[in-house]
């Protein structure tokens, strides 16, 4: 037991709190089943050993309660385990909640949520550690970022229903202007037709990139503050309960790069983890076709890789989708977006969008803000810009929603896919960008 991290030691804890059984924490802990059970009968002494404060028993907690979240931060990932391992479980996302708009000591937090008081400690120091709670006077704890309950979300949801039926409607004048420029490009003369782009067009180069690129500065992002473990990020959070639907949102996941071809895929949708994950080599070979159609042979031979692993992105970009085969010639199936085709789209881009911004989205902004100081967030006021974004791109979601029911963009059948919109570009375009130009 001595070996095992801390945060190793967490995670049976948390697995444990939630009902796994120990046969499957040890499975997945790689741990035998004495290993686990040990550590939680020393958790539990260790516990029992403390003072317990005086007050109600813990009661039971039937339902826990669920957050939507997300992390945002000029890091690495893996250099964030602890949180990212923490908020994957109810228990700390229950926690979360309760302290979300009132501070209480660990037996208050206990006693609300019918969780052990050890296991509200053991939570509570990973959440002060990653700065996602602060301590205050008299022992008590306050969650350090956003996290909406149910009903304030749901208020924040119809409040912005409407707004998002207003940029859909601008989005739909701004139609014509946008075909118009894209019939000039490299890309159309190449045979694309508007509507086959359509929704990378509208859902990534608009609604993302495009909106994220206009928004007026205190909107943009921005270094997020040092947490206490050294590492610059924040989070925000809303309640969700299951069963309920999701919010269309607007998002990119791509491979960036300065050298070579980039690819990525925009979501309308919403964000799913299942995302397709492009690797620099399946990236390369993609390249090796994009300039004109050629044979198998012809596009590998000049690539640095090994030719097994060369055929097998072959077959996957196919298998994807992303390459298309005509008399042994492949050519990207995806559309690719160049230099030329950034001059000409740019400035009509930016110019349908700054209607919704000035219109829409800024008063938007300063009603939601307003919303959150009421509701017991003026504390966190530095973190509304974070909101501006990620309200925006629900926003910009439900407008891509609006447009596909009222037959502007092609119609997404449900279950939507997990991976949605691809497209490529060379490096450097303003327009791929979220950078204002």
């Amino acid at each position: 037991m001595t070996s095992l991290t801390a945060r190793q030691r967490s995670k049976v804890i948390l697995e444990h709190i939630e009902g796994t059984p120990t046969v499957e924490i040890a499975r997945r802990a790689h741990l035998s089943v004495d290993g686990v059970e040990q550590i939680l009968h020393f958790h539990s002494a260790n516990a029992s050993n403390k003072p317990r404060p005086s007050g109600p028993s813990p009661r039971p907690q039937p339902e826990p309660r669920r957050l939507v979240y997300w992390l945002e931060g000029r890091i690495i990932l893996s250099e964030l385990p602890n949180i990212l391992h923490l908020m994957r479980h109810v228990t700390a996302q229950t926690i979360c909640l309760t302290i979300t708009d009132s501070p209480k000591s660990v037996w208050e937090i206990a006693s609300e949520t019918g969780i052990r008081p050890d296991f509200v400690e053991e939570i509570m120091q990973g959440l002060l550690e990653a700065g996602a709670a602060v301590s205050v006077d008299g022992g008590k704890y306050l969650l350090n970022f956003i996290a909406l309950k149910t009903e304030a979300w749901h208020r924040l949801i119809d409040f912005i229903r409407q707004p998002a039926q207003d940029a859909a409607v601008l989005l739909a004048k701004s139609e014509t202007r946008l075909k118009a420029a894209f019939e000039e490009t490299p890309l159309a003369r190449s045979g694309w037709s508007f509507r086959e782009v359509i929704w990378p067009l509208y859902a990534g180069i608009v609604a993302t990139l495009g909106i994220q690129r206009n928004l007026p500065p205190g909107s943009r992002r921005c270094d997020p503050p040092i947490q206490p473990n050294g590492l610059r990020h924040i989070m925000g959070a809303y309640e969700i309960r299951l069963g309920e639907a999701p919010l269309w949102s607007v998002g990119c996941h791509a491979d960036w790069s300065d050298e070579e071809l980039n690819l990525g895929c925009f979501w309308a949708p919403f964000k799913s983890e299942d995302k397709y994950r492009f690797s620099r080599a399946f990236v390369r070979v993609l390249e090796a076709f994009a300039k004109e159609p050629r044979t198998k042979t012809e596009a590998l031979a000049g690539l640095e890789m090994d030719a097994s692993e060369a055929e097998r992105h072959v077959l996957e970009l196919l298998d994807k989708g992303f390459l298309r085969a005509n008399n042994g010639f492949f050519r990207p199936a995806i559309p690719i977006i160049t230099h030329a085709d950034n001059d000409i789209l740019l400035a009509p881009v930016n110019r349908s969008l700054r209607p919704i911004i000035e219109h829409v989205l800024s008063p938007t902004f300063t009603r939601i803000e307003k919303m959150l100081s009421e509701w017991g967030y003026e504390r966190l006021q530095t973190q509304y810009n974070r909101w501006h974004r990620w309200i925006g791109s629900r926003i910009m979601g439900e407008a891509m929603r609006h447009l596909m029911h009222h037959g502007m963009l092609p119609h997404v059948e449900e279950p939507y896919p997990t991976s949605f919109a691809f497209l490529a570009w060379e490096p450097q375009l303003p327009l791929m960008t979220w950078e204002d130009f």
